[in-house]
């Protein structure tokens, strides 16, 4: 049996002008896979390696946030907290 078993197989590598409408495309900066996606994306994961990506200009104007609250606590102070919590039970 062939391997293409009666499927048209001559669609070509590029995309034609009726399938790029409404589609957007970025980078995966873990393994440099492009993502296609719609236009109006703001995160995916990669659908080659899985790692989460965030399309960095998509997040403009009316979603972006008035202001950020930073954390109240540093890196050491949660991890003691985290040890007097667990008891040091899951920090290596």
């Amino acid at each position: 049996m062939a391997m293409n078993a009666g499927w048209d197989v001559s669609a070509g590598n590029e995309w034609q002008e009726d399938e790029k409408s409404g589609l957007g495309s970025c980078v995966c900066n873990s393994c440099c896979g492009e993502i296609a996606c719609e236009e109006n994306t703001a995160a995916a994961s990669c659908p080659f390696c899985g790692n989460p990506v965030v399309m960095k200009g998509q997040l403009s104007g009316m979603l972006k946030p008035d202001y950020v609250i930073p954390f109240q606590l540093d890196k050491n102070d949660a991890k003691a907290a985290l040890k007097k919590l667990t008891g040091n039970g899951c920090l290596p």
